[in-house]
Parts: C-alpha cells; structure tokens; sequence
C-alpha cells in the first residue's frame, strides 16, 4: 500500500473529513459539527457521538473536531490527528 501525503490548511481538505449540519433557529446560518472518519482516529465518548449518530450510523469511527464552525472560520489542525507528519 502507498503512502500519500498532502498538505492542507483545515480540516475540510482532508479525505478524513465529514461535516454535519449544525442546527440553529435562524435559517440563514449554515454552521457545521466537524468530525474526523481516519481508521486511527480515537472512538470519542459518547457525549461526542451522541450528535452524529442521528445522522449516520454506519460509520464505524469518527472524533468531534469543532462544533459550529462557519464558512468563515478557520479552525485549525487539531494536534491529536492521526495524519499528521510526526517531527
């Protein structure tokens, strides 16, 4: 198997990123849970999945990386990913 590696800004770059809505009372807002799906990632605890679950249930393993992040946002590279390079 080869090794593939890529440099991204966020989160939203990487082939381990799913985004789910984000619910609010007003409709013009469109923010986002961010999880991460990479086979290595931590199972989180149940507080974390409990608001994905309603959503999809077929994914094995995800982590919360940030909730409520809007297009504009800049949430940065959590330092637990588990594709990051280690130096």
């Amino acid at each position: 198997m080869a090794k593939v590696v890529i440099e991204i800004k966020d989160c939203s770059q990487c082939p381990n990123f799913k985004a789910t809505p984000y619910p609010t009372a007003d409709s013009f807002e469109r923010p986002e849970y961010w999880w991460c799906m990479a086979d290595d990632a931590v199972t989180p605890n149940a507080e974390d999945v409990r608001l994905f679950i309603k959503t999809d249930s077929n994914l094995p393993k995800l982590r919360y990386i940030a909730g409520y992040v809007e297009w504009h946002d800049k949430t940065p590279i959590p330092k637990w990913c588990p594709a990051k390079i280690k130096k």
